[in-house]
């Protein structure tokens, strides 16, 4: 009799711990979100750094990057219809793209490149130059091997910066994207994959994704200045690639905190490592502004508000009248923690995340 006892309270227990097993394997379940960004090939590789960066501070958040790219435009469509959550494209909404709801904030700049695989390594072109090898007057490097052209679409943002570079940069590309036979990449990760794997090639990229890559592509100077992100920073280098993170009207706060997170000091951190030329930040004029002014203070207020309640310091709010409340002091001092857990790297440290 005590056995079979021992027998049913040993089976009882052991259905207590399988039924709360599976209870906090379905709460984990729950709790766990997944946020959908799309945007153009040269952020893929950024969107992937930011992913696994907020992936170690918000475990129950997986970020899916949709691949292939979708582009600037395919992007932005799909944020706005609430297809996917999020859009990294190359250029801003347009104003009847953020009459839908749409919004949107730069991230940062990146220099523009015109590069090759030839080797060694040209000394780099003019505008003069460019415009005569684009408009097919010059077909050969110095050494006598044939220069092959790697183009981008007549709408793609590498070809409308080339177009600006001079008058005759805009007639000679033109002129290439009429010539038979040329290869026309469908995207930013195509059209690097073209140029390295094109002997004597030319064509175009960005410092982001060249530096997320690697490989063997030479940036060349242009007008007698090398492309850097220093140059960039200085001025003296003047030609250069934006990406966008861009909202459509409605936001799940998985992706909102997604989104905090790569407006905030150790976004744009990321951005520099990464090669980019990080946007500031400007004051904010409408505190109901959705900017990343009214985040950052929205991120310090939850901090302090946090603090004082561990502290015993508020005890609730108190109505007054509609839309309107104040705190009600507890019987405690003022909390001692200062506000040095503010810290660059993640913008606001709390024990339960970089966010409270």
């Amino acid at each position: 009799m005590q056995f079979t006892a021992l027998k049913t309270g040993i089976g009882a227990n052991v259905l207590r711990l399988a039924l709360a097993m599976g209870l906090a394997g379905s709460l984990a379940s729950a709790r766990a979100e997944t946020i959908t960004v799309g945007g153009t090939g040269s952020a893929t590789p950024l969107i992937e750094q930011f992913a696994r960066a907020y992936k170690s501070l918000k475990p129950e958040v997986s970020v899916k990057v949709i691949e292939p790219p979708m582009g600037s435009n395919g992007s932005i469509r799909a944020v706005i219809a609430g297809a996917i959550d999020l859009a990294v494209p190359g250029k801003p909404l347009a104003e009847a793209e953020k009459a839908q709801g749409g919004q949107d904030w730069e991230l940062g700049r990146t220099p523009f490149l015109v590069v090759t695989s030839k080797q060694p390594q040209p000394p780099g072109f003019t505008f003069e130059q460019l415009a005569a090898i684009y408009g097919g007057k010059v077909t050969a490097w110095a050494d006598g091997s044939p220069i092959r052209l790697v183009l981008r679409s007549p709408t793609e943002s590498d070809t409308l910066i080339l177009r600006q570079m001079s008058p005759a940069m805009g007639q000679a590309v033109e002129t290439a994207l009429a010539r038979p036979g040329l290869p026309v990449a469908a995207n930013d990760l195509e059209n690097v994959d073209l140029l390295e794997k094109t002997p004597g090639s030319l064509g175009t990229t960005n410092l982001g994704l060249l530096q997320s890559r690697g490989g063997q592509l030479q940036a060349l100077p242009l007008n007698g200045v090398a492309p850097t992100l220093a140059a960039l920073t200085r001025g003296t280098y003047p030609h250069s690639k934006s990406l966008y993170l861009a909202r459509g009207p409605k936001l799940s706060p998985a992706a909102q905190g997604f989104l905090e997170f790569a407006l905030s000091a150790a976004g744009q951190e990321m951005l520099n490592r990464a090669g980019y030329l990080p946007a500031a930040r400007q004051p904010c004029a409408n505190a109901s502004d959705w900017n990343p002014c009214w985040l950052h203070w929205l991120a310090v207020w939850r901090w302090w508000r946090s603090c004082c309640r561990r502290r015993g310091f508020f005890s609730g709010p108190t109505k007054i009248a509609a839309g309107d409340w104040k705190p009600k002091r507890a019987a405690s001092r003022w909390p001692s923690r200062s506000i040095s857990t503010i810290t660059p790297a993640y913008g606001i440290s709390s024990p339960n995340g970089w966010v409270q």
